[in-house]
């Protein structure tokens, strides 16, 4: 897995090195970087809002066939129910996991995203193995200044960038290198630094992430009805209000954990991630359906079932009773013909006529 990451770090490095060669500016060249990454990744948003139209299509009959079990909770009903949605999904071409392909194709692309972001020195300034390791060790035989011990391979670059410039050491680099200016506003930001809770201006990151991912929740089902009308239940509710909660902390957490860059990089990621759910909602909008086409929807539906003589529920298998559990165990006696025969009459003989018992008498 590490070989695929590096391979997608090699090929995005060459932009990431224009952008910052273009602008002399780190932080625009993170947004730039992150704005190039979002308009890659557009085919994949496409295929997902396609995968979601099929499935707000979907979504009226599937609601209809869900009201006509909604009083049974045995098993076999559940199975019918379940049969009949996936066979509508299959006739329909839905496939309810389709949509998490591309997010599954992104993640080993966005792993590999931010190795270009947390390794400046490997990707962006072309800094072999051999003379990083020099210069961790120089920066490392400083230790009584910096108080740390760093490591070629831990991923501490933008760190080991930090010690650098915050106390001054006197590093050789390689012939033609010269470190990234990570610094904003004469020094006064450095986005190689890591945020803490002490005020500053790095401490925007981490609030400004969960004020975001909050943000981008909220637009997300905003535009899209389905998922708000599938979260009228009380569970619905009570898993959004977690969700509502737990991501932007979990961004908080990650925000106050990484270098500023790695934070900021993640936040412009907001942003863009907000601005293409706003204008997919209007390229590629999702179906809405009024109350009046869902009663069509049912009146077809009943139709369907009255032409093949059935009422609305005459789909379901029977109950059984657990009296005669075993009843359809026990063969059923044959029948026996009755004994009384009307003969039919021959045409040109009359029929004779019935003894009386009493005239015998």
């Amino acid at each position: 897995m590490t070989a695929i990451f590096d391979f997608i770090a090699n090929i995005f490095k060459y932009p990431m090195q224009l952008f910052y060669n273009w602008t002399g500016s780190y932080l625009l060249a993170l947004i730039l970087f992150a704005l190039l990454v979002k308009i890659v990744m557009i085919p994949m948003a496409i295929q997902q809002q396609r995968t979601q139209i099929k499935g707000a299509k979907l979504r009226p009959k599937i609601a209809i066939i869900e009201k006509k079990y909604q009083n049974r909770t045995d098993r076999d009903a559940l199975q019918q129910k379940q049969q009949e949605i996936l066979e509508l999904q299959q006739k329909e071409g839905y496939s309810p996991f389709s949509g998490c392909l591309p997010l599954l194709i992104q993640l080993p692309v966005l792993m590999g995203l931010y190795q270009v972001i947390r390794k400046p020195l490997t990707y962006m300034l072309n800094i072999s193995n051999d003379a990083l390791t020099n210069i961790v060790n120089q920066v490392n035989s400083f230790q009584g200044v910096t108080n740390t011990e760093f490591s070629v391979d831990a991923a501490e670059q933008l760190s080991l960038l930090h010690a650098i410039r915050e106390h001054g050491l006197d590093i050789t680099l390689p012939a033609g290198i010269e470190l990234p200016d990570m610094t904003l506003f004469n020094g006064a930001v450095d986005l190689s630094m890591t945020p803490s809770i002490a005020w500053n201006w790095l401490l925007l990151i981490p609030i400004l992430t969960a004020a975001l991912s909050y943000l981008s929740m909220k637009v997300t089902r905003w535009v899209n009805p389905s998922m708000a009308a599938a979260a009228s239940t009380p569970e619905a509710k009570a898993s959004n209000r977690i969700m509502d909660l737990t991501m932007p902390l979990m961004g908080v957490w990650i925000a106050f954990t990484v270098p500023a860059a790695v934070g900021f990089y993640w936040l412009m990621g907001y942003v863009f991630s907000i601005i293409q759910t706003l204008i997919m909602s209007k390229v590629m909008p999702l179906p809405t359906y009024t109350e009046e086409e869902i009663r069509e929807y049912e009146k077809q539906m009943k139709a369907s079932h009255a032409k093949s003589n059935r009422t609305y529920s005459d789909h379901l298998p029977p109950r059984r009773s657990l009296h005669h559990i075993d009843d359809d165990d026990i063969p059923e006696e044959p029948k026996t013909p009755s004994k009384k025969k009307h003969a039919k009459p021959i045409a040109g003989i009359e029929a004779a006529p019935k003894k009386d018992d009493k005239n015998e008498n």
